[in-house]
């Protein structure tokens, strides 16, 4: 039993609020508003009916307390963890703060890529990056075009400075993007299939599957491969 499973529902809820509102203070202030609001929606203290209400408050308070997206010394991993929970909850609830979230969380992505230093960071904001694209483009299937001009340079970045911190991360939403693509999502058009066509011979090279943590997501995408491009690996 913990604290939280003793404090009665309805002040948690009456709390809620205030508890966004500290999110975008300052320092450990902020990170203990983003922790608590994290706990208390992972322990699905703060269902999503209730959750709804607040998703605007909440979601703008969060991507504005990330910090400089070109200064990683002010990524928060709290934040970041917290923002992923919420969307996990809010599901297509969500949709109307993503359009202006997603290119933040993008440059992120960018600059992090230059220099890995945050795990934890790094994680949550590539999982967080996988639900919008999941949600965006089950929502507007042709938006999935969008998401491969955004991603696709950062990915090609990665791989060529071989960044082995992210290459799971890559591999797997390079599967993801392959098959909401190949299950009719989006279409197949050729600039997006050739793309996808360049990156096979380089999935088949040995030096990748030396690397354990590469080799889950290298056979989910190349899975992913035969079931939507098999004319490209037979």
């Amino acid at each position: 039993m913990n604290f939280r499973s003793l404090l009665p529902r309805e002040l948690i809820i009456t709390a809620l609020p205030l508890l966004i509102q500290h999110i975008t203070g300052r320092g450990v202030v902020c990170t203990y508003a983003a922790c608590t609001v994290e706990k208390l929606i992972a322990g699905k203290m703060v269902p999503r009916e209730v959750l709804e209400p607040h998703a605007p408050a909440l979601l703008s308070a969060l991507f504005a307390s990330l910090g400089q997206q070109d200064n990683p010394s002010e990524h928060n991993e709290y934040v970041m963890k917290a923002v992923l929970r919420t969307l996990a909850v809010l599901r297509e609830a969500a949709l109307p703060y993503l359009g202006e979230a997603l290119p933040k969380l993008a440059g992120m992505l960018a600059v992090v890529a230059k220099n890995p230093c945050k795990p934890h960071f790094n994680h949550y904001l590539f999982e967080s990056l996988s639900l919008a694209v999941q949600l965006v483009v089950k929502s507007n299937p042709n938006a999935i075009t969008a998401f491969e001009d955004a991603l696709f340079p950062i990915f090609q970045e990665i791989l060529q400075n071989d960044v082995q911190e992210f290459m799971p991360y890559v591999f797997q939403m390079l599967s993801l993007l392959l098959e909401m693509r190949g299950s009719g999502a989006g279409g197949a058009g050729d600039a997006g299939a050739e793309a996808y066509a360049a990156l096979l011979p380089c999935l088949v090279a040995p030096p990748l599957w030396e690397q354990t943590a590469n080799v889950r997501p290298l056979v989910r995408l190349l899975c992913a491969f035969v079931a939507t491009r098999s004319e490209r690996v037979l």
